[in-house]
């Protein structure tokens, strides 16, 4: 089993359940109660709408990356952007030979269209390795690769709603 011992290391206070740390608001990614302390990746409990993001890949590189602008913008003594964020697809492996890929909506609600089995799992295995490559190419070329579906309105973490799920 894996576990998220930044957070307990850290003394950070405001977790969502074991293994989740609460984003403070407005949601610049900040831990809640630590404003030096920034929160990436699936130990980032980040609101949106009713709900929390979900944990996965999907949100992970986004988080991290945007949280790595945030930390950026602090110590040249910028303004912070929060923190906005749409799904697209959500991506099952079913082996290495299956898969499902379902299309989404930004609030991650499922859509009609849906690939599943060989095709799906070819979809999932070119979206991992097109991650790779994307890193690759901005830490050795500095232009942006990758970008994400930002919907209109910034994330807003009710720290109170979210401790109280």
């Amino acid at each position: 089993a894996t576990d998220f011992q930044s957070a307990t290391a850290a003394g950070v206070r405001g977790r969502v359940g074991q293994h989740r740390v609460l984003v403070g608001k407005p949601a610049f990614l900040r831990a809640e109660g630590h404003p030096h302390v920034w929160v990436a990746g699936d130990a980032a409990a980040v609101r949106q709408g009713d709900a929390l993001l979900r944990m996965g890949c999907a949100t992970a590189m986004p988080i991290g990356a945007h949280a790595g602008e945030n930390v950026r913008a602090a110590l040249e003594g910028r303004e912070m952007e929060p923190f906005r964020f749409g799904y697209v697809l959500r991506c099952l492996s079913l082996g290495r030979r299956r898969g499902l890929v379902q299309v989404v909506d930004a609030d991650d609600a499922p859509a009609p269209r849906h690939l599943s089995g060989r095709r799906a799992a070819l979809v999932k295995e070119l979206i991992c390795r097109s991650t790779l490559w994307g890193v690759g190419a901005e830490v050795r070329w500095g232009v942006r690769m990758t970008a994400w579906k930002q919907p209109d309105r910034a994330l807003s973490p009710d720290a109170e709603a979210v401790a109280a799920a």
